[in-house]
């Protein structure tokens, strides 16, 4: 793109004087349609630029959405790999941020020409206008992305504190509690004598586990004689 700007400068110095105004006024077509083919390729780029930045919004958004679900399934399923992917959107930000930066600079030397030139480049001067107004595209989705990276790294930085939290330990150690249960059920040990063989969180925890189980409904308890027998409740799917 610097070389495209370059011979454009060089053309407008050359084209000083009589020789200028003879390319003005006898042959203005052919060169302005030379100098519109390579704008046509600065305008190439402009597009690849607005690209990047609308495909990376929809991956973002995307990606809010995949988060929520996984959230409700296991909130500590893979958090250290999404704050990886989380570093890998923010170096993505910083990158198209730079592209952009260098892009606006090339922009600067156009305008350039056209303030010295106003006159004779009526071509390069609406070409100008309609790249502002791309540009201030671009920088709102910037904004944009940049809005939704902090959405995104709040949530998880909420979520390592969550997951450093007693609570939460506590929380996660009665769901495995819970499966263990159930998982001896289905295997046919249904007296507490059988199930407490074969549990690893001792009996407090596994007779705390039963009740919970008989309270939500999954298990349902019977008693012949002084045996006590639970069972995986008829229709509930593990």
């Amino acid at each position: 793109m610097g070389s495209i700007l370059s011979k454009i400068k060089k053309t407008i110095e050359n084209k000083e004087g009589k020789e200028k105004k003879t390319i003005i006024e006898g042959d203005k077509t052919a060169e302005l349609t030379r100098i519109n083919n390579k704008l046509d390729n600065i305008d190439k780029i402009v597009n690849e630029h607005l690209n990047d930045f609308e495909l990376l919004g929809k991956a973002i958004d995307e990606y809010l959405l995949s988060i929520k679900k996984e959230l409700k399934d296991n909130i500590n399923a893979d958090s250290k790999k999404k704050i990886e992917q989380i570093n890998k959107i923010q170096n993505t930000l910083k990158e198209l941020e730079n592209r952009f930066n260098d892009f606006e600079k090339a922009v600067q030397e156009v305008k350039t020409i056209r303030e010295r030139d106003k006159k004779n480049w009526k071509i390069l001067n609406e070409w100008l206008h309609n790249v502002e107004d791309r540009l201030k595209t671009l920088e709102q989705e910037k904004k944009n992305n940049k809005r939704r990276y902090n959405e995104i790294n709040n949530k998880f930085a909420g979520i390592e504190k969550y997951i450093n939290t007693e609570r939460y330990k506590k929380t996660i150690k009665k769901e495995t509690n819970r499966e263990n249960v159930l998982y001896l059920l289905k295997n046919g040990l249904n007296q507490p004598t059988e199930i407490k063989k074969e549990f690893k969180g001792g009996t407090k925890a596994l007779y705390e586990t039963l009740k919970r189980l008989e309270k939500s409904g999954e298990i349902t308890r019977r008693k012949e004689g002084k045996k006590v027998y639970y069972e995986i409740k008829k229709g509930y799917n593990l």
